[in-house]
C-alpha cells in the first residue's frame, strides 16, 4: 500500500444556512434596540455577536492542526466497494478536532459520473493520528480521479462551517466485471485448437528433441544416445523440449456507432475470458493490448478503460475467440455475442 505525498491544505469558510439565520436575528435583535434603547436587548446583541466569534474561532482553530495523508486505493471490480485510506493527524498542542465530516470525490460535474467516498469522525484529540477507511460504491468500469479530501466541521454551535480541502489527485482502477462464460464454451471448442507460443529454446512440441546432456542417474534407458555414447565414451541422454502454453486469442469486432452499454459487455465478456484462462492455467492475448506477459490482475486493470471500438481491425485466425456485434468473425472457433450479453444485463437475467 503505497502512501502518496503529503500535500498542502486549503482553508475556508462557507456560508451555512443556521449561521445566516442566526445573523439575521442578530440584526434584528440590534434593530430592536435601536429603535426601543432596551437595555436587555443590548446585552442579548452582545451574546450574539459573541458566539458568532467563538463559533468561528473555535471551528478555525480546531483544523489549523490538521494534516492528511492519502493512501493510493487498490484496483476493485465494478460493482464492488474501493475503501479509500488516509491518515489524519492532529499537530495542536491543546485543541481536538472535533465532528469531523469527512468527503472525497472524483472529478466531473454530473453527480451521476462521479463517485463519492464520505464518513465521519467525532473527535481527533491533540497531538493523536488516526487511520481513516472510506468506503466508496462502485458502478462502472473506467479509471477514475479523486481531487481530494475535504474535512469540515461546524464546531461548537453549528453556526459556521469550515472545511480543510487536501488538493490531492488520485486514481482509483476499477475493473470490469467479469461476464460468466463457461469454460466449455472455450475449452472444448479451442481443445485441440490452441495457437501455441514459443516462450524459450526449451519450450517446443513434447517429444522433440532439444539438446543432449550427461546422464543422470533415474533417466530412462530409451533416452539414452548411444551413437553420441559411443563417439564421447560418456553416457549422453537426449533431453525433449517441453511442451508449450496454449494461447488465447481475444479479438473484438464491434461497430464504432454502437451503444457504450454494448463496449462495456464486450470488455465484460473479454474479462470473463481471462478468468477461465487464468483457472486453466493459459496466458492470454487480446487484441489491442500488450497483454500476453500480464498476470490476470494486470490485464483485468487494462481493460478497465478500454474502448474495443476503437480496437483496429485484425486479421481473425483459428483459434481466437471474436467477440463481436454481428459483423463478422471471420475463421474463428468461438463467438461469443455482445447484445445478447448487454440484454442480460439489462435485464439482470
Amino acid at each position: 500500500m503505497a502512501r502518496s505525498k503529503r500535500i498542502k491544505l486549503r482553508r475556508r469558510y462557507h456560508l451555512y444556512t443556521p449561521g445566516l439565520l442566526f445573523v439575521g436575528a442578530t440584526v434584528l435583535v440590534l434593530l430592536g434596540a435601536l429603535n426601543s434603547e432596551n437595555n436587555l436587548l443590548y446585552w442579548l446583541f452582545g451574546v450574539a455577536i459573541g458566539v458568532v466569534i467563538v463559533s468561528g474561532v473555535l471551528s478555525g482553530s480546531s483544523l489549523m492542526g490538521l494534516r492528511i495523508e492519502g493512501y493510493a486505493p487498490e484496483s476493485v471490480t465494478a460493482g464492488g466497494t474501493a475503501m479509500l485510506r488516509y491518515r489524519l493527524r492532529n499537530t495542536n498542542r491543546w485543541m481536538p478536532a472535533v465532528a469531523l465530516s469527512l468527503e472525497d470525490r472524483t472529478a466531473g460535474r454530473k453527480s451521476d459520473h462521479r463517485l463519492f467516498a464520505t464518513g465521519w469522525v467525532a473527535s481527533l484529540p491533540a497531538g493523536a493520528t488516526l487511520d481513516v477507511t472510506l468506503p466508496c460504491r462502485t458502478q462502472t468500469r473506467g479509471r477514475w480521479k479523486f481531487t481530494g479530501l475535504r474535512a469540515s466541521t461546524t464546531f461548537p454551535f453549528g453556526l459556521t462551517r469550515k472545511s480543510v480541502f487536501a488538493v490531492q489527485s488520485r486514481e482509483l482502477v476499477v475493473r470490469p466485471r467479469p461476464a460468466p462464460v463457461r469454460s466449455g464454451e472455450l475449452l472444448g471448442p479451442l481443445g485441440g485448437g490452441f495457437k501455441t507460443k514459443r516462450t524459450n529454446a526449451h519450450l517446443g512440441v513434447r517429444g522433440e528433441p532439444y539438446g543432449l546432456r550427461e546422464y543422470v542417474p533415474g533417466d530412462s534407458v530409451r533416452s539414452i544416445a548411444w551413437r553420441a555414447t559411443a563417439r564421447t565414451g560418456d553416457l549422453r541422454v537426449i533431453e525433449e523440449s517441453l511442451p508449450t502454453k496454449a494461447l488465447f486469442k481475444v479479438a473484438f469486432r464491434l461497430a464504432a456507432g454502437s451503444p457504450d452499454s454494448w463496449a462495456d459487455a464486450a470488455v465484460e465478456l473479454a474479462a470473463g475470458v481471462c478468468m477461465v484462462a487464468a483457472r486453466a492455467g493459459v496466458p492470454v492475448q487480446i487484441q489491442g493490448l500488450d497483454s500476453t506477459a500480464a498476470t490476470y490482475e494486470r490485464t483485468l486493470d487494462a481493460l478497465a478503460d478500454m474502448d474495443p471500438r476503437q480496437t483496429p481491425a485484425e486479421p481473425v485466425d483459428a483459434g481466437t475467440v471474436v467477440i463481436s456485434d454481428g459483423s463478422g468473425s471471420g475463421r474463428a472457433d468461438v463467438v461469443l455475442d455482445v447484445e445478447s450479453w448487454a440484454q442480460r444485463r439489462e435485464t439482470g437475467v
